[in-house]
């Protein structure tokens, strides 16, 4: 097959996912029935223009967002580039650092707006649509690469068209759209690492820890990715030390990559804090999800009252991060069966995911927040009013049902993929470890989202009938897609093991 051929899928892939997201932007700027900026997406962009301002990265205290929100409205109301020189002094009191966010997105806003002035949504929208439409072509090679050109194709096209993603990426201005690109490219040097050996082989697996690493500034929920990944490669190989000295190599990166940040929270507080110090309070909250013995509530506001209680300035600091993760093991501790039932009770999010695109049903006059403010955890709310939550979330009930498609070709490409079973298992690794790392915790369906293509592409593997293509037969096919060029690339061997999968 010529080069031109083997690209034309990719091209088309790419294109069409350009122009769905486009199509979100332009829907996005007629306002008809879409989502507005989420509060958590402002204040990535508080922070942004407040790194572009010369404060630094703070915005963690009610005074300072409070500031900084000023700064917000007089930057977008007036068109102006801000600079240190332009900005406006600083209170003397009462603005803190930050530690609630890994500040990857908030430099990406600072960098953006000294280049472009003013406002950034759209040009930090445009940037998600070409991330995003880059992250549908590297879906369509990877499951090229692990089973056939038709089934990747096809797994292209389902990301490249899936409303949440191209909602998540256009018009959410929030990392979740960016996020979803690391995800797929590090699972892409994982295959390409399993076809090398050598100084090629310890690339590809540096290159994996790089892209998660700098992943995780944007959102440190897949900071602990590579080893679930490699864990699929010693599933695909059959070749356990390299797996495990890949996974070690790929996390020390990853940790590596996320230093400055931790070092930098150590001078602050005298803590490693290599993530977030959201932490000890998201435990909790996900503690909160449902009626439990603890008391304890489903929000934001209701960990505020908890730290004012204790006297911690925010739920977020340091402080306040240590005690939530101490009240947290104390919680299960004296009560591990209530700990056990939220974990079972969040399993139909993880079956289907009932992600948002962005539609604002004219039929949802309260949020299921506030809804739940009222009548107790989201079971009982259903229970409650179900012709309401039927009419008011038609548009998310939709997408659980196609997800929950998903997660069943999931279960019978498993089942019926045998000869392929290792293929399969390194490619919804992604997923596996976004649910685990989450049900234990506490569960928002775009958590989730990132790693969403894991289920596209099992549907088009069902879809398509992959089992009936062997594993070995695919890879070999791709040798020349996968850039073998005989220096260090041990398709052979792979091919090798595939065979003994099928024996």
């Amino acid at each position: 097959m010529t080069s031109r051929a083997r690209q034309r899928p990719l091209l088309t892939v790419f294109v069409l996912a350009c122009l769905v997201r486009v199509a979100f932007l332009e829907w996005g700027f007629t306002g008809w029935h879409v989502l507005d900026q989420s509060r958590l997406s402002a204040s990535y962009f508080r922070q942004g223009y407040a790194i572009a301002a010369g404060y630094g990265y703070i915005g963690s205290s009610q005074l300072s967002n409070e500031y900084l929100a000023r700064l917000k409205e007089l930057i977008e109301s007036e068109g102006i580039r801000i600079t240190p020189e332009r900005a406006p002094p600083l209170p003397d009191e009462g603005i803190t650092l930050t530690t609630l966010h890994p500040p990857g997105m908030s430099l990406l806003i600072a960098g953006v707006h000294r280049l472009w002035g003013g406002r950034v949504d759209v040009p930090l929208q445009c940037i998600g649509i070409v991330a995003d439409s880059f992250a549908a072509v590297l879906v369509c090679w990877v499951v090229c690469a692990l089973f056939s050109r038709r089934v990747g194709f096809f797994s292209g096209l389902l990301y490249a068209g899936f409303p949440p993603m191209a909602f998540a990426s256009a018009l959410s201005r929030s990392p979740v759209g960016l996020l979803a690109l690391f995800v797929v490219a590090s699972l892409a040097c994982v295959i390409r690492a399993a076809h090398c050996t050598g100084w090629k082989w310890l690339s590809w697996v540096g290159l994996c820890g790089f892209i998660i690493g700098v992943g995780s500034y944007l959102r440190p929920d897949y900071a602990l990715l590579p080893p679930f990944m490699f864990f699929g490669l010693w599933a695909y190989t059959r070749r356990f030390s390299r797996s495990v000295a890949g996974a070690v190599i790929a996390q020390a990166v990853v940790y590596a990559m996320l230093f400055p940040w931790a070092l930098r929270n150590y001078n602050y507080s005298e803590r490693w804090i290599f993530t977030s110090t959201s932490v000890g309070p998201t435990l909790i909250t996900g503690l909160g999800e449902f009626d439990n013995s603890w008391g304890f509530g489903h929000t934001d506001q209701a960990r505020r009252v908890q730290a004012a209680e204790q006297g911690f300035e925010s739920p977020w600091s340091p402080e306040a991060d240590a005690y939530f993760r101490e009240l947290f093991i104390q919680s299960v501790r004296a009560d591990p069966f209530a700990y056990v039932k939220s974990v079972v009770w969040r399993l139909p999010l993880v079956i289907a995911p009932p992600y948002q695109w962005g539609f604002l049903n004219p039929w949802k006059t309260q949020s299921f927040s506030e809804v739940r403010e009222a009548s107790g955890d989201r079971y009982k709310v259903i229970q409650s009013r179900p012709l309401h939550i039927l009419a008011a979330y038609w548009d998310r009930l939709v997408v659980a049902g196609f997800t929950f498609l998903c997660s069943i070709a999931a279960v019978v490409m498993l089942i019926k993929g045998r000869g392929q079973f290792g293929a399969v298992v390194l490619l919804i690794s992604p997923h596996v470890y976004s649910v685990v790392s989450h049900i234990v915790t506490h569960l928002e369906p775009r958590f989730l989202l990132p790693s969403s293509f894991c289920g596209l592409a099992a549907f088009a593997y069902v879809c398509l009938r992959g089992w009936g293509e062997s594993g070995p037969r695919a890879v070999t096919d791709h040798a020349d897609d996968l850039g073998d060029d005989s220096g260090g690339c041990d398709l052979e061997g792979v091919v090798a093991v595939g065979r003994r999968h099928r024996g």
